[in-house]
This record gives structure tokens, C-alpha cells and sequence, in this order.
């Protein structure tokens, strides 16, 4: 049974083509992720671990600070506005608008480099007590307070917020785009039994997400309970990564951890499992 007993509500926001649109060599649908770290990034400024050392040396084992991009024939969607350079994001993709799990500096700091481009962010209502917020950084324009449970049409997209954490504090996005259901969490774990219903109910083909800041059986459960097809990790630190090295095995699904600058292209791969 459906969470939404009442006929879905939706708010509608116009496209930004994409200076790429048309391109013949992309994807239909395609998940490419600008960032897959946390704030601190891996190597982390002064940390000697193991997973440290060794992205000190190996380019394709650094994380830079999150963001992922959901392309889709030139439409395009930002998931988290994390890294530095996301200026570059937006003169690649005229992202439509950006869905940000919650106003913490690693999740928004690039917007800094968004000036002077109007821009819509939507996530949770209220930042976090003692958060630096986004208002005060022009010219961010349109802040949009996402309401649960209600779906928001963004040019080709359909999104809906989730609650992700107790309180309600920091939102998941399910984003539906074409035949692909995807779901996107910053942090698995202690997610609200309403919002694992939601998501069951509506069903889930890929999943987008973090690993909480002590990975347990609590992460596991939650993705479980999604039964996703394929799993990519993303928002890893140092300590992550080294949890996935002796734990990996047991995420369910087709889960791997994703990496800066790859690209996977969704729906071309449907498409063939169809044939």
C-alpha cells in the first residue's frame, strides 16, 4: 500500500538545455560522478593511513568532495554541489537545479563558484543549527524547501524528498527518469521506516549512496530492504574505503564503490538486458 493516500501533488520546474544536447556520443541516461568524497577528500590533508598513503601516489584512488551529475539526453540534475570547481559542472551540463541532502559545507561549498549564475537548490527546509548557510552566497537564487513525499517535476525529472535521518533533518531523493527508478542517499542508516515504506513501495532500480560515519549492519539492512539491481557508493572518506576492503562482500545487490570522474550509462545498459 501506497504512503500517498491522497492524489501526489507537483511542483514544476522548467528545464536548462544543456550546451550538449544532441550529442551523439552520449548515453541516453548516464550517472557520472564529479566527486566522490567527503568534505576532507581522500588522500585527507595530515592522515597517514593506509588508504592515505596510497592515494597520495595513485590518482584513481583520490576522492574529491561530493557531487554526482544525472544526465539525460542534455537535461541534467546535480546531486550534492560539493566540489570545488562545480563552476565547471555547470558550464559542462546547464544544470537544472541541484537536490542537496542537507546545507553542510561539504555538500554545497561549491556553489561559492556558481557566481554569478542564478541557480535553484532545493533540499530540507531549515539548515542545521550552526551551519554556515547558502542565502548569504549570491547570487544563489530560487532555495527551494523540498515538502516529503511530494513529487517535483524538473524538466525530464521526477523527484520526490524523502526524510534519510531522524528528525527529518537531511533528505533522499527518489528520481524517476525515463524507465529508471534511482535513489540517492548521502548517509545509509537509521533512515525512517516511513521513508524505507515510500521507497519500497515505489521501487528502486539503482541506488546512489554513503556509507553512515560507522559502517554496521544498520547500512546493510537498509539497502537490503531497497533490493536495488546495482549499488554505487559514493561520499567515501578514508575510513570507508578501508571498512569496504575487508566488509565489501556483504552489500547487497551489484554494489561497487564509484570513483571521480567515471561514468555509467543507465539506460543503454537496460535496454540491452530488455533484449
Amino acid at each position: 500500500m501506497s504512503l500517498l493516500t491522497e492524489p501526489v501533488r507537483s511542483t514544476v520546474f522548467a528545464a536548462i538545455p544543456s550546451s550538449r544536447a544532441g550529442d551523439p556520443a552520449l548515453p541516453r541516461l548516464s550517472v557520472e560522478f564529479i566527486g566522490t568524497g567527503d568534505s576532507y577528500g581522500v588522500p585527507a590533508f595530515g592522515c597517514e593511513c593506509a588508504i592515505c598513503r596510497e592515494a597520495a601516489y595513485n590518482l584513481e584512488l583520490r576522492r574529491t568532495p561530493i557531487c554526482t551529475v544525472l544526465n539525460a539526453e542534455g537535461e541534467a540534475l546535480a546531486l550534492e554541489a560539493g566540489c570545488i570547481e562545480f563552476a565547471t559542472v555547470l558550464e559542462r551540463y546547464r544544470i537544472s537545479a541541484v537536490l542537496v541532502s542537507d546545507y553542510s559545507p561539504g555538500h554545497v561549498y561549491g556553489l561559492r563558484s556558481a557566481r554569478p549564475r542564478p541557480l535553484r537548490v532545493i533540499g530540507p527546509p531549515s539548515e542545521p543549527s550552526g551551519e554556515p548557510g547558502i542565502d548569504d552566497r549570491p547570487p544563489v537564487a530560487g532555495r527551494i524547501a523540498a515538502e516529503p513525499f511530494r513529487e517535483m517535476a524538473i524538466g525530464g525529472f521526477t523527484a520526490v524528498a524523502f526524510p534519510s535521518s531522524p528528525g527529518g533533518r537531511r533528505f533522499g531523493y527518489w528520481v524517476a527518469v525515463g524507465d529508471w527508478r534511482i535513489v540517492y542517499v548521502r548517509r545509509m542508516g537509521s533512515m525512517p521506516g516511513e521513508s524505507i515504506d515510500f521507497l519500497v513501495d515505489r521501487g528502486v532500480d539503482l541506488v546512489v549512496a554513503g556509507l553512515p560515519r560507522a559502517p554496521d549492519g544498520g547500512a546493510i539492512e537498509a539497502l537490503a530492504s531497497l533490493a536495488p539491481g546495482r549499488c554505487l557508493l559514493t561520499g567515501l572518506d578514508c575510513k570507508e574505503d578501508a571498512w569496504l576492503d575487508s566488509h565489501g562482500e556483504t552489500l547487497p545487490g551489484d554494489a561497487e564503490r564509484a570513483r571521480d570522474g567515471r561514468v555509467f550509462p543507465l539506460l543503454e545498459r537496460r535496454v540491452a538486458e530488455a533484449g
